[in-house]
């Protein structure tokens, strides 16, 4: 039985073809919590964190009464990018292999 990633628990990778077509956003649902939006360019969002974190078209804080620290806002968006990395590698494995 595979175990879910307790990393990636609370993150989920987001569509609206209606009225965002050709971008993708990333949920977090852990505290502090965040949304993201990016363009679905997979040339631009898997070249490495610092390109894909400045191609960010809109990062949402969902908790603004909170003040989290830059070190924590940071922590998270590592992790939603390992998310997003991990997420590709494991598309292409099953696709893979069928």
């Amino acid at each position: 039985m595979n175990r879910p990633n307790p990393n990636y628990q609370a993150i989920y990778l987001c569509e609206n073809i209606l009225n965002h077509d050709g971008e993708i956003g990333l949920l977090h649902l852990h505290f502090p919590r965040c949304f993201v939006q990016f363009k679905d360019d997979m040339e631009s969002y898997f070249t490495d964190y610092d390109f894909w974190k400045e191609s960010l078209v809109y990062v949402n804080w969902l908790d603004p009464q909170y003040k989290y620290s830059q070190a924590e806002k940071e922590k998270v968006l590592i992790n939603m990018w390992n998310f997003l990395c991990t997420q590709e590698t494991e598309e292409e494995r099953r696709y893979e292999n069928g």
